[in-house]
């Protein structure tokens, strides 16, 4: 499935649909567009790296990790809230899911996007689902992540506030993560 390169798990047009003019660039969707903080892991560095370059490309401000323990590290220098996390499932060291319960510990509804190529994958985030939560089989489209994204940033979810669902550096110190 994979070139090597990571951006085979992109793909080159939304499903039914054709990329207006054909010319390779991103054909954005105003609606998909955001300023928030979005933390972006992944353990294929040129699929992160062209991710977070086309989640950029959205307005969106990307922190890019390899693995669950760099997310970790890198939250715990980041000033700014982190809005949510897009996360591979499946990676060495610390994978999606147990990054995603680290979190979940210290920030109960912190919005999370998993993202897999593989069945297992798909199968393990149903034991995390909720309504703060969505899932993205690889391939996809940027549009289709996106969209997603905003959907799951747009999203009213019970017992939501700001300070809950954010990861905000002034509260990791309360969960005694002080970087």
């Amino acid at each position: 499935m994979d070139d090597g390169l990571g951006k085979s798990d992109f793909l080159n047009e939304p499903p039914g649909e054709a990329t207006p003019g054909g010319d390779g660039k991103l054909s954005h969707v105003p609606e998909y567009r955001g300023t928030e903080t979005i933390l972006f892991v992944d353990d294929n560095a040129m699929f992160r790296e062209f991710g977070a370059l086309a989640l950029r490309s959205y307005g969106y401000t990307v922190i890019e990790a390899a693995d669950g323990e760099e997310a970790i590290a890198a939250i715990a220098r980041f000033v700014a809230p982190i809005h949510l996390v897009v996360t591979d499932v499946i990676m060495p060291n610390l994978d999606g899911h147990d990054l995603v319960r680290t979190l979940r510990g210290w920030y109960p509804n912190i919005r999370v996007l998993f993202m897999s190529g593989y069945a297992r994958g798909e199968a393990g985030v149903r034991d995390q689902a909720d309504e703060a939560t969505g899932f993205l089989a690889k391939p996809f489209h940027v549009n289709q992540l996106a969209a997603t994204m905003r959907s799951l940033l747009d999203k009213r979810i019970r017992g939501d506030r700001r300070a809950e669902h954010s990861l905000d550096p002034e509260q990791s110190e309360q969960h005694g993560r002080n970087g």
